[in-house]
């Protein structure tokens, strides 16, 4: 409903009723999943999830008349948790500053074990003239390797073109650098993976919001475990051998 504009959250924690929430609310209808696609700026939050699932609604008549073992029933509803953790994970994102931001960058890099048994391995540079790089990760103890980050907490709507991996791939040549990293909320353009990809001079890595969440959910950045099922099969040794 945040993304749809029926309610705002200003501060985290709290939230406010819309003109727009009103009217719905007015309206009688059942506010749900269907209801909620009206919105353009819904539709475009609910498409970042960690999976490749096709946005298209499938029709139920054809979900109900395949038949689905407990565990394929048992996967499908992971999956669906997992996407909407996503969606919440990705609002909770976008309220942290750009500094916040960074840092939940360099952060995830350790998290992932990057820079491992390392002091002070992974660091966050200046705000403001940092030439580029807004993080870097240390990945030998006499500093002959490193990763160099840009993190980009650019709005859903948006996308990173071309000239932005242009620019990155010219700070990474005036550090002397060959590793970097572009992280970003939202996504790439097709020109910007094509031109990453042809690069030769420096390996660059473009993590886009799907990814980003993907990522903060496998390695425990920003969530925790609820729950824990164990799934089990029969024990066919056990009837065979030990009876």
């Amino acid at each position: 409903m945040d993304r749809a504009g029926l309610i705002s959250t200003p501060y985290r924690g709290q939230y406010c009723i819309t003109e727009e929430g009103i009217k719905a609310l007015n309206s009688g209808e059942k506010i749900d999943l269907k209801y909620l696609e009206r919105f353009e700026s819904f539709n475009e939050f609910h498409s970042v999830s960690p999976s490749n699932e096709s946005s298209e609604q499938r029709d139920p008549s054809e979900e109900e008349a395949e038949e689905k073992s407990p565990t394929e029933i048992m996967d499908d509803a992971f999956k669906k948790v997992n996407s909407t953790l996503a969606g919440e994970l990705m609002t909770e994102v976008m309220k942290l500053t750009p500094g916040e931001f960074e840092r939940l960058v360099v952060k995830l890099l350790l998290k992932m074990g990057y820079g491992n048994g390392i002091d002070d391995a992974g660091y966050v540079t200046q705000l403001s003239g940092d030439g580029g790089i807004d993080g870097i990760i240390k990945e030998d103890q006499l500093g002959f390797s490193s990763i160099y980050i840009q993190a980009k907490q650019w709005a859903l709507d948006r996308s990173v073109d071309r000239p932005e991996i242009q620019k990155f791939a010219g700070a990474l040549q005036g550090e002397r650098a060959s590793k970097g990293l572009f992280i970003t909320t939202t996504r790439f353009s097709d020109g910007a993976k094509k031109y990453a990809d042809n690069l030769r001079a420096s390996n660059i890595v473009l993590i886009d919001g799907n990814a980003l969440m993907g990522l903060m959910i496998k390695y425990n950045l920003g969530v925790s475990t609820e729950q824990i099922y164990e799934i089990k099969r029969i024990d066919s040794d056990f009837f065979s051998d030990s009876l």
